[in-house]
């Protein structure tokens, strides 16, 4: 149950890490939107940019976004903060169907 509860929230969160990118991105090409996924271990759960050179630029924590004007887009930051908000509410269903299948 634990793992799929991960892999619902993880899933959610690839979803709005792309729908955020498509509102930000000035000049998107789809190469960093692409390689957006979710990051499997044996039960946690992530999202991550499959290391994309620039990506830690675009999110705004690398040394040249210090020296710069651009600071970032702070996508992955904002997404994990509305999934902590959502968390319950997104595990809610797979509980549920747990319960329901033990139930019988």
């Amino acid at each position: 149950m634990v793992i799929n509860i991960n892999e619902t929230i993880a899933q959610e969160g690839v979803s709005r890490v792309k729908a955020r990118l498509g509102q930000v991105l000035q000049n998107p090409t789809g190469y960093y939107e692409s390689n957006i996924a979710v990051l499997r271990r044996a039960i946690y759960r992530g999202i991550w940019d499959s290391n994309v050179v620039y990506g830690g630029w675009l999110e705004g924590v690398t040394d040249r976004n210090r020296t710069s004007r651009f600071k970032g887009y702070h996508t992955f930051r904002l997404v994990k903060q509305s999934l902590d908000r959502d968390s319950v509410s997104l595990a809610a269903p797979v509980v549920a169907a747990y319960i329901r299948e033990m139930n019988k």
